[in-house]
C-alpha cells in the first residue's frame, strides 16, 4: 500500500538493549529432577561446568535470591523444596562481568 498506514515495516531491528530488564536476558530451558537434584547441582553441573560461569553468580527465584557467594544456605536443598518446578523460572546474574546479560533459565521437570 502506498499510503502512511503499513501493515509490514521493512525497518531492520535494533539489537537487544542490555539495561532493558524486558529485552535483556536470555532464555533456556534445562530439563531437570526438581525432586533429585540440589541446587549446588545447578549451580555446579550446569551453570559452571557445563556453561562456563565463574565463582561470582547469583541465582534468583521471581524476587527472591536463592544463592549468591555469601548466602549459601540453600546449596543443600532439593530444588523442588525451594520452589522450583515445572516451568519455574530462575535467574542466574554474572557478578564478576557485568556486560553478560541475565539468563532466565525455564524449568523442564522430567
Amino acid at each position: 500500500e502506498r499510503s502512511g498506514a503499513r501493515a509490514i515495516n521493512s525497518d531492520s531491528l535494533n539489537p537487544p538493549n542490555p539495561d532493558c530488564p524486558v529485552c535483556s536476558p536470555v532464555v533456556a530451558r534445562v530439563e531437570i529432577d526438581p525432586e533429585v537434584a540440589t541446587l549446588e547441582h545447578l549451580i555446579q553441573g550446569v551453570l559452571q561446568t557445563e556453561l562456563g560461569y565463574g565463582e561470582e553468580i547469583s541465582v534468583g527465584l521471581g524476587s527472591e535470591s536463592i544463592y549468591d557467594p555469601d548466602f549459601t544456605d540453600n546449596l543443600e536443598k532439593k530444588l523442588f523444596d525451594l520452589g522450583i518446578n515445572n516451568e519455574s523460572f530462575i535467574t542466574v546474574y554474572d557478578e564478576n562481568e557485568p556486560e553478560r546479560i541475565n539468563l532466565e533459565l525455564v524449568v523442564i521437570a522430567r
